[in-house]
């Protein structure tokens, strides 16, 4: 049997020269890059449509993936890709794609609860103290971390405490905010200081108290015999700390309205004499580390410094008065002799 050859041109009436293998012509926006619009988590973006061109001279059609994607368009957080596609109405096809990133660079905003004050009324080293979490929000619409070294329902010392949160959004932008918890030592009754004398307090974290002495100047002896040390307690009343029998409990402390006798103790213990006047600023320093050597005493050694002690003087009562108490305990010696 004799073999038939059919060419193409033969069949179709076209010459395989003559079909068009040439794609269209089709060029993208360059991509686009922008920050998101003020409290949005999107940004509205416009471009220009692609126009395509192909060789037969005829437009192609042009396709857009994402189909739902035209412009202008509000484009959320995060980087879009977008395709077009040109076709010839020979099949030809050509394609060209550009990306849409939106960054977010607004940090959330973030509230601290107001500073809270608390009154120290127990016995322990610390206050319990509870807060609402912070309030925040983000222009993304979602969750946001929230970080921070306190904890709710912490033991806080007596003073002040600052407490700092930090909000972070999934773009990494950041927010902070500061409160300060503020625990107050229990206030007892301010009684003035000693006649003649002076009073040194320092406030201990350890015992969570203000410790107090009254010291004499030089000279002068207590009107009776004071308590070494005085408590400031949780209760709000001083309690005088010392064991001796012999020890006023009255209160407040005694004025150093004695006169020092002769061959006889003080009243007071070592670390309540000074070697001059409360007005004398060597004095003062004398007194704070009286003050401390007594802490020391009667506790250990908790740490404070001469910095830490405060001291009040008391009144000076009119020389006149000593030496008047003075002479008539001189006549006394006299007529007794």
């Amino acid at each position: 049997m004799e073999k038939v050859v059919i060419t193409h041109q033969e069949l179709t009436g076209v010459r395989l020269a003559d079909i068009d293998h040439q794609p269209p012509k089709i060029k993208c926006p360059d991509d686009v890059k922008s920050n998101t619009e003020p409290n949005k988590p999107t940004r509205r973006v416009a471009w220009n449509r692609p126009v395509a061109t192909d060789n037969t001279g005829n437009a192609p059609t042009i396709d857009t993936y994402p189909p739902w994607i035209v412009s202008p368009h509000v484009f959320r957080i995060g980087s879009t890709r977008i395709f077009y596609t040109a076709t010839d109405q020979n099949g030809n096809a050509q394609s060209c794609a550009f990306t849409v990133t939106i960054t977010d660079d607004e940090p959330p905003t973030l509230t601290c609860p107001k500073d809270i004050e608390v009154k120290k009324t127990t016995a322990g080293p610390t206050v319990t103290v509870h807060w609402r979490s912070p309030i925040y929000e983000d222009n993304s619409g979602e969750a946001v971390t929230l970080f921070t070294e306190s904890i709710k329902g912490s033991g806080f010392r007596v003073g002040q405490h600052r407490i700092k949160y930090e909000a972070a959004d999934r773009s990494g932008n950041k927010a902070f905010c500061i409160f300060t918890i503020t625990v107050s030592a229990p206030t007892c009754r301010q009684y003035a200081p000693p006649v003649n004398g002076l009073l040194a307090c320092v406030q201990s974290d350890i015992l969570s108290s203000k410790v107090c002495t009254p010291q004499c100047n030089l000279n002068t002896d207590f009107s009776r015999i004071p308590s070494n040390m005085y408590i400031c307690q949780s209760t709000g009343e001083w309690y005088p700390l010392d064991s001796r029998p012999t020890v006023s409990r009255e209160l407040p402390w005694p004025d150093c309205t004695d006169v020092v006798k002769p061959g006889s103790p003080k009243k007071g213990t070592s670390w309540q004499s000074l070697a001059g006047d409360c007005s004398d600023p060597a004095v003062q320093i004398q007194a704070k580390q009286n003050l401390l050597q007594g802490v020391t005493s009667v506790f250990w050694d908790m740490g404070l410094l001469t910095r830490d002690v405060k001291i009040a003087c008391g009144k000076t009562a009119a020389k006149k008065v000593i030496r008047g108490q003075i002479s008539r305990r001189r006549r006394s010696v006299r007529r007794g002799n």
